[in-house]
């Protein structure tokens, strides 16, 4: 029954980038099989031997196929290293992106303030209102028995215990190695110049997967798989990644669903430090010299990446930052539909505790809950691919706050995240 379980959230398991069967160590210490707020052990597995759920995704974008056969010869044999150069090597950008990119001294400062505290954030917990007949979240967090309810009745309360703070991951460089596996073109490319050009083609080739369609097979995961594409204009994806989660510890015989997702390795590898480097892509073939020029559509094969992610429903948000680095619409994504204050500053206590009172007056503390869930998964997959944006944390750390700030004041528990000036003068003396 919901009523007699806790919910107990705050950790992440690191699973399966490598694709192999062996386990590993925790990363930088942080190996508990206890839930808590700090990333928990890498664990590998390997794939799933049947994929009875297997989906493709085309991403984020609806298809938008106009006119395609008046477009000029194909450009997508050209490299993404080669669209990019111009624009790396532009004294501007580079200006740009030293301002810009990502800041390992601001990432390690907030380390260390965290570590520093007097007083480290500790767990916060909730009592949810049951609802009769409604099962309890869907999450992917351990669950545990609570101590036994002395009532019988089918309504009560379940406690449900956050972490205040979202842990952060040491922080790591990305593997040059997974870079030039990428593109060799790129073995001498500074990252943070190479993170900056990106963002400005990312959103166009994000868009272009969605002009590009397959057909995954129903018994096995196969190594390579045909798509069709449908625009030549478009840059064409590397690998596809067939995305699943980690086996259910309740039903380990259960299979689990792939989705399949058209990817450019590049913007992977400029991001997520852990993964390892893709296999080599394959290239479009050249066609004969006396033949008529390439047409849409075509089919080109690329081969299939696995890869399992703590929560496989928050790739799409997590990908979708990558490829536009837009906060604004990734932090739209995470909470409820309920708009941003004009000028939203998440640092300003009074602002957060007024869009937190708004949400929490408008939604039930259940959806609260679910959009915790939401940024908590994201959260997971950042920590296991090991993403170091600032921007990136900076969003799910906010989200986190206003999310938490709003579920207090719904189950009034507002004094637990938005204490009084009294009270926090108090603890401070």
């Amino acid at each position: 029954m919901y009523g007699k379980q806790s919910l107990r959230i705050g950790s992440v398991r690191f699973l399966d980038l490598a694709g192999n069967g062996e386990e590993t160590s925790g990363i930088n210490g942080f190996c508990s099989r206890q839930l808590s707020s700090q990333p928990e052990s890498l664990s590998r597995s390997t794939p799933p031997d049947t994929t009875p759920a297997m989906v493709l995704q085309s991403n984020f974008a609806k298809r938008v196929v106009s006119n395609v056969e008046n477009h000029p010869p194909s450009t997508t044999t050209k490299s993404i290293a080669s669209r990019l150069r111009t624009s790396i090597t532009d004294a501007a950008r580079r200006r740009r992106a030293r301002a810009n990119g990502t800041s390992t001294s601001k990432y390690n400062a907030v380390q260390a303030k965290r570590r520093s505290a007097k007083t480290p954030a500790s767990n916060i917990k909730f009592r949810m209102a049951t609802i009769p007949n409604v099962p309890p979240p869907v999450v992917d967090v351990e669950m545990r028995d609570a101590e036994p309810s002395g009532s019988s009745s089918a309504t009560g309360n379940t406690p449900v215990v956050l972490p205040k703070e979202l842990g952060r991951p040491d922080y790591r460089d990305v593997s040059r190695e997974a870079l030039v596996a990428a593109d060799p073109e790129l073995h001498d490319t500074d990252v943070t110049f190479l993170r900056e050009a990106l963002q400005e083609i990312g959103p166009d080739m994000l868009r272009g997967l969605a002009a590009i369609t397959a057909t995954p097979s129903k018994n096995a995961l196969p190594n390579e798989l045909n798509m069709i594409v449908h625009d030549l204009a478009v840059v064409l994806p590397s690998h596809l990644l067939a995305i699943y989660g980690p086996i259910l510890k309740s039903n380990p015989e259960q299979k689990r669903k792939i989705t399949l997702y058209p990817v450019h390795s590049l913007i992977l590898s400029a991001y997520c430090t852990r993964l390892p480097p893709f296999p080599a892509s394959i290239p479009l073939p050249a066609l004969p010299t006396d033949a008529p020029p390439r047409s849409a559509p075509f089919s080109h094969t690329i081969p299939v990446r696995p890869l399992c992610l703590p929560h496989p429903a928050s790739y799409l948000r997590l990908a979708a930052f990558l490829y536009t680095k837009r906060t604004d619409i990734l932090m739209a994504s995470l909470m409820p539909p309920c708009p941003l204050p004009a000028g939203f500053d998440a640092s300003d206590r009074r602002q957060v505790e007024a869009y937190a009172t708004q949400l929490a007056t408008t939604f039930t503390g259940h959806a609260l809950l679910q959009h915790a869930m939401i940024v908590h998964g994201l959260w997971q997959n950042v920590c296991a691919l090991s993403i170091f944006d600032d921007s990136l944390w900076e969003t799910m750390d906010a989200a986190w706050n206003v999310l938490l700030c709003a579920i207090a004041v719904s189950t009034g528990n507002k004094e637990a995240m938005m204490p009084t000036e009294e009270a926090e003068d108090s603890s401070s003396s």
